[in-house]
């Protein structure tokens, strides 16, 4: 399949799928159609611009191979005109290219689409060629309009085992009831010893079942921060079961408040070794939920934003520096390099984006597909008087592909450091671990970008099993404000830069419209503009003379004897100890 240009600055596609029954016995037939972006203050006036109605699909890749065939018609006509010649689809392939997708978009495809009727979606493998690392780059800064225009937000966590996913989601419904909660708290803490009651092992595996779908892969995913805070009508998918974001998230906060309780009821498991390592009890008890991304995702869309009723974004709330190096450090993209892109949209010091224009609520509203435009006009011709919407993006952190990771890194360092006077960032644990790929070059890293394998928690794939390591010297996202040790005297720094010069890839001539032609190099890593050193001015405190290990999380007790803890020293001795070094 040949994509066609679109105009990536104020258009996306959107993937019209034909109708077929659930499953895969029917072939995927789509095609790919442009959108406009109604917030952009374009007037359409022809059929190629109209208004389109869309859902939008947030899933997780996956990582395997690219094995699954959809099958792209070149417009709706083309499969219409196809249905009136062939309708036992023996002569598909001459009127159709194809596409290769991974698994769990093809299930989701499979399971969304309706026996009888058309269906629009947004899914970014699909939707954004990939291979265009410019239109690329414009569809990222789009994502703020893409699922803020979407009438509906399908939150896909896989295909699932239908009676387990059935049992699943009942659950989190009945959950929602804080006396049949507390009634099954009281049921697993006593294991029905008041009688023959046996509902209590049911119990245990409706909250085995509950960790599980925590443990979805789609949790640990770092885009789906920005896709379900921006999204209006977010709706939690496994299978053909569904649920609310807004009941997902209350069902999972309630269960979350009865953890430890939970944790503590089923007991010790089976003797037998192996028989225990695969147990329900050792499944609940060894896990520590807390670290999950799905507790910490509940926990942090609520601190994102100020909303209103309707689900539109009020005011953001956290600074770029604090989402990405400490609230959301159990999240990881699968491409190293958007562990920034994928949440500039909902970090609360970068510009503001277009003036938001209401929903589209009525299908068949004639009058709205010609106010819509009209108020988007009137919007950003006479609303531009704040300084954000006058302010672009700061060229250091804008979604460039070409950068190597170092240089992303480094940019956004520096961006920081500016931004809040402060150097914390030098002290937190965050940057990503680089990964190879055909288009990249392993580039070394300075000791001064941080990697993630330092934080408490370890990083996205160490988070389920608990702290190893202690917490960053500058804290956290509750830290409010820089340090003021050194009064308000900024920081003096300077990076060591090397002397090169952005290469500009060939352009291409890409009309709306027509094929789209790659341009030559577009995809080649620039070499790295940061060499590595970063000079800062201070002075010095002290000299360390004399460490001790830490292993694990776990203070040793050469540790704490350099700390001054005495054997035989007893409790006063350890909370002195304690109170010493956290006041520290």
């Amino acid at each position: 399949y040949a994509y066609k240009n679109i105009n990536c600055e104020n258009e996306i596609r959107v993937l019209k799928v034909f109708p077929g029954k659930p499953g895969s016995e029917t072939k995927i037939l789509c095609c790919l159609i442009p959108c406009p972006l109604v917030n952009q203050g374009i007037p359409q006036t022809s059929q190629r611009g109209s208004l389109i109605r869309y859902e939008s699909l947030s899933y997780c890749w996956g990582e395997e191979e690219l094995e699954n065939e959809v099958y792209m018609f070149e417009t709706e006509e083309a499969y219409k005109e196809w249905r009136k010649t062939d309708k036992k689809g023996v002569l598909l392939k001459p009127f159709v290219g194809h596409m290769l997708i991974r698994n769990n978009l093809r299930d989701a495809l499979e399971q969304l689409r309706s026996p009888t009727d058309t269906i629009t979606l947004w899914a970014d493998a699909l939707c954004i060629n990939q291979n265009n690392v410019k239109e690329r780059k414009a569809q990222v800064a789009r994502m703020h309009n893409v699922y803020t225009q979407a009438d509906k937000v399908h939150i896909w966590l896989g295909k699932g085992d239908p009676t387990e996913n059935q049992k699943t989601f009942e659950f989190l419904q009945k959950i929602l009831n804080l006396q049949k909660l507390e009634a099954l708290v009281q049921r697993l803490e006593t294991k029905g010893e008041n009688g023959n009651d046996e509902t209590w092992k049911e119990d245990k595996k409706d909250c085995k079942r509950t960790i599980d779908l925590m443990r979805a892969k789609w949790f640990s995913r770092r885009w789906v921060i920005q896709e379900l805070a921006l999204a209006t009508k977010p709706h939690v998918r496994r299978g053909s079961q569904e649920i609310s974001w807004r009941d997902f998230a209350d069902a999972i906060a309630l269960f979350m408040t009865k953890y430890d309780t939970i944790r503590r009821a089923p007991g010790p498991g089976p003797k037998n070794y192996v028989t225990a390592l695969s147990s329900d009890e050792h499944h609940i008890i060894s896990l520590d939920a807390r670290g999950l991304g799905a507790n910490t995702l509940v926990t942090a869309t609520s601190n994102l934003f100020r909303k209103s009723n309707e689900g539109k974004i009020l005011q953001r709330l956290l600074s770029l520096e604090l989402l990405v190096s400490s609230m959301l450090l159990a999240f990881e993209a699968a491409d190293p390099k958007e562990t920034i892109f994928a949440v500039l949209q909902i970090a609360k010091d970068l510009p503001e984006n277009n003036q938001q224009v209401p929903s589209i609520q009525s299908k068949n509203s004639t009058l709205i597909q010609y106010l819509v435009p009209l108020l988007s006009i009137y919007l950003t011709r006479f609303t531009t008087g704040s300084s954000h919407s006058q302010k672009g993006l700061d060229k250091r952190i804008e979604a460039n592909y070409r950068k190597c990771l170092r240089d992303i890194c480094a940019d956004f360092i520096e961006y920081c450091i500016e931004l809040s006077n402060s150097l914390d960032i030098l002290c937190r644990h965050w940057a990503p671990l680089h990964k190879q790929s055909p288009h990249t070059e392993m580039v070394a890293m300075p000791s001064w970008i941080v990697p993630i394998t330092g934080d408490a928690f370890g990083g996205p794939q160490q988070s389920q099993k608990g702290r190893v390591n202690g917490d960053s010297f500058v804290g956290g996202s509750e830290r409010i404000g820089p340090y003021t040790a050194s009064g308000k005297i900024p920081p003096s720094i300077t990076f060591g830069k090397n002397n090169t010069a952005e290469e500009i890839p060939l352009e291409v001539d890409q009309k709306p419209g027509l094929y789209t032609k790659l341009s030559p190099g577009q995809k080649k890593e620039l070499p790295p503009r940061f060499n590595g050193t970063l000079r800062v001015k201070g002075f010095q405190l002290g000299t360390i003379n004399q460490t001790a290990p830490i292993a694990g999380g776990v203070i040793s007790r050469p540790a704490l004897e350099l700390c001054g803890w005495k054997k035989g020293g007893g409790k006063r001795g350890v909370v002195l100890f304690w109170g010493q070094n956290l006041t520290a």
